[in-house]
């Protein structure tokens, strides 16, 4: 099933945010998925097994070095027919 997630992602305690928001979004190039990068939020959108799995490396790349939050948004209508 095809499926989009909006995402938020928020490290903590760090005044360097931009830098640790790009280094979990570098993390989805290794996925098949369409990457939307906004200033507020980031959208992915492709098959649900490979959105699911990009969503964790991305928490997963942040989290390693950063206090995390990520809020997610999913759907599989919006944008799925992109």
């Amino acid at each position: 099933m095809k499926v989009s997630a909006q995402l938020s992602l928020y490290p903590l305690e760090t005044c360097e945010m931009n830098d640790a928001v790009m280094k979990g979004i570098s993390a989805l190039d290794d996925f098949d998925v369409t990457v939307d990068v906004g200033s507020m939020s980031t959208v992915i959108i492709g098959q649900m097994p490979e959105v699911m799995s990009a969503i964790s490396k991305l928490f997963e790349a942040t989290a390693k070095t950063h206090k995390t939050v990520l809020n997610i948004t999913l759907s599989n209508s919006c944008g799925c027919d992109l």
